[in-house]
């Protein structure tokens, strides 16, 4: 009985692990927007150009590479909840982009804007997990 017990902890263990990957994620893009904000209220037209997302998404790419190195290194975190992490929030982002497109279609829209975001929230994760493996298995 107390192995099914033990069981149990460790699933939520690791669900609690997946879904915090996934918050941290979420977090390093809004702190990546309210930088982006905090620094244009100091000097306008620096990182917000209208339409054009591409400043601050470098910031969140940092800030999402960064965290996940630290994530995955300082708190102990393996590599499959952080890919579950990214799982988790791909399939959130694919929600965002089908709710503000209106259509539940997979198209070249829905694809142009999956891949484009994936480009600084996707790549910067799987690079610090790529980081982390190889800093692992250098030290291991």
């Amino acid at each position: 009985m107390q192995d099914q017990g033990q069981q149990n902890r460790f699933r939520r263990g690791r669900l609690l692990g997946v879904v915090s990957g996934a918050i941290l994620l979420l977090g390093c893009a809004v702190a990546a927007y309210l930088v982006a904000n905090l620094v244009d209220l100091l000097r306008p037209g620096t990182l917000l150009h209208g339409r054009d997302f591409r400043p601050t998404a470098v910031i969140a790419a940092a800030l999402i590479a960064t965290a996940g190195l630290w994530w995955s290194l300082a708190r102990g975190h393996g590599w499959a909840e952080m890919l579950a992490s990214l799982v988790l929030t791909e399939v959130l982002l694919g929600g965002l982009i089908v709710f503000f497109s209106g259509s539940a279609a997979i198209d070249s829209f829905f694809l142009d804007w999956f891949f484009g975001v994936n480009l600084y929230v996707g790549l910067p994760w799987l690079v610090a997990i790529g980081l982390s493996l190889f800093k692992a298995r250098r030290h291991g």
